[in-house]
């Protein structure tokens, strides 16, 4: 009997282990989007120039906004990489404050439409008053419309690759890259280029646990030690 309950202590010894090496760990999520700009004139970038970026955001970063319900602010960016044209930026390009993914649920706008501005990854370049905004926009006569009612998007890639091809949602608005120069204290800005989305993805990246092969070896030698010890003294 003694030696059955060692065993299974052993046993029990090891699961809570193993318990601890898998808790749950947000899981990052990585985008890739790009297109072009068409004619436009616009006095920012040239016509025909293509667009594309890459980033890796935490799907469970704290919302900066808690006390809006309407509306989350993360600064959950892990990685960025923008490019436009010829000229590259990294996240270390972007300034902290400006650089944003900002979700809007059933947020009314001045002509009464319940715009929900679904998903918007921003960034704003250090040193300068350039922007810009990836983002897909829906809009409806009455809140509570569209595909998604949360920022629980922002956890499901799948869905947030839907969104961004959802373009026959008849409530979808506009899915745009947007770069634009938005002066301190302004608003909004008529300098600015619109570029298509052609392709868009989302998917969650696997990601090994850290210290989760140390606590196994750990709960596998107390399990393989105990018992030893059970077979000396009872052996």
């Amino acid at each position: 009997m003694q030696e059955r309950r060692r065993n299974v202590a052993a046993l029990l010894a090891a699961s809570v282990l193993l318990g601890l090496s898998n808790t749950a760990a947000a899981i990052p999520v990585h985008v890739t989007a790009g297109g072009f700009f068409p004619e436009q004139g616009s006095p920012l970038v040239a016509d025909g120039t293509e667009w594309s970026i890459d980033l890796v955001y935490e799907s469970s970063a704290q919302d900066l906004t808690p006390n809006l319900v309407t509306e989350g602010l993360y600064a959950a960016y892990q990685s960025l990489s923008l490019s436009i044209g010829d000229q590259l930026y990294s996240l270390s390009d972007f300034e902290a404050s400006r650089t944003n993914i900002q979700v809007f649920n059933d947020r009314v706008s001045n002509g009464g439409v319940a715009y929900r501005d679904l998903l918007r990854f921003a960034g704003g370049i250090t040193g300068t008053t350039l922007n810009f905004n990836l983002i897909s926009a829906f809009g409806y006569d009455q809140p509570g419309g569209g595909p998604l009612s949360s920022d629980a998007l922002l956890s499901d890639p799948a869905a947030l690759t839907s969104l961004f091809h959802n373009q026959q949602d008849p409530g979808w608005e506009f899915t745009d890259f947007i770069f634009f120069d938005l002066q301190p204290g302004q608003t909004g800005t008529s300098v600015f280029a619109v570029g298509t989305v052609d392709r868009f993805s989302a998917s969650a990246l696997s990601v090994s646990e850290p210290g989760t092969l140390p606590l196994l070896s750990l709960g596998l030698l107390m399990a393989f030690g105990l018992r030893r010890r059970c077979n000396l003294n009872y052996g």
